[in-house]
């Protein structure tokens, strides 16, 4: 089975892949799926979740963490194939380089290289910068709660009234029954403020 669709992905398991990144969860053992295939499944799962919670910033702090991962990755590539090349001048590292960083190598003379390979260096640590203003834009530490989903749950089944399976409560119910636990309780507090103004 694939989970192929909101409507059959549990909750928890979707956040479990948020937080592993351990896509084989979408499928069972018996399917046949590449990576690849996962990636691009889970990632539209995750842009319609984010639909769904158009308000939660969680889905957002997800995306830049997203961005935030890959730009770390192409930073330590950039930073490993430069230090291939100060021990060795290697044709397809230079090509993966230049790719990824829009740089050029001149190999004609050594000083050429040498003073190329420190640009290429700089525009590499240029990355780092983006990857701390992505970070600043995430919540700090204290502004972040510690709850479990299975705490978010058991506080949602408690406010709603709603009895359900944590383990099975599919991605759109979790959805609906956040919308329903903030209808409450904005309800429950309008009631509150009614009654201290009497």
């Amino acid at each position: 089975m694939i989970y192929n669709t909101l409507d059959y992905l549990p909750i928890k398991i979707f956040i479990k892949i948020q937080e592993t990144g351990n896509l084989s969860l979408l499928a069972t053992v018996d399917e046949n799926v590449s990576n690849e295939e996962l990636q691009i499944l889970f990632d539209k799962l995750s842009d319609e979740f984010q639909q769904l919670n158009a308000e939660d910033n969680s889905s957002r702090n997800f995306m830049i963490l997203k961005e935030i991962s890959h730009l770390e990755a192409k930073l330590k590539t950039a930073m490993c194939g430069i230090e291939i090349l100060r021990f060795e001048a290697n044709n397809s590292v230079m090509l993966a380089l230049s790719e990824l960083l829009n740089v050029t190598i001149r190999t004609n003379r050594t000083d050429y290289y040498f003073k190329d390979l420190e640009r290429a260096e700089s525009k590499a640590r240029l990355i780092n910068k983006s990857i701390e203003k992505l970070r600043d834009q995430l919540p700090k530490k204290e502004e972040t709660k510690s709850d479990s989903i299975d705490d978010t749950l058991a506080a949602i089944a408690m406010i709603t009234g709603v009895s359900f399976d944590f383990n099975a409560l599919s991605c759109t119910a979790y959805a609906a029954l956040i919308k329903q636990t903030k209808q409450k309780v904005k309800a429950q507090e309008e009631s509150i403020n009614k009654l201290k103004n009497k």
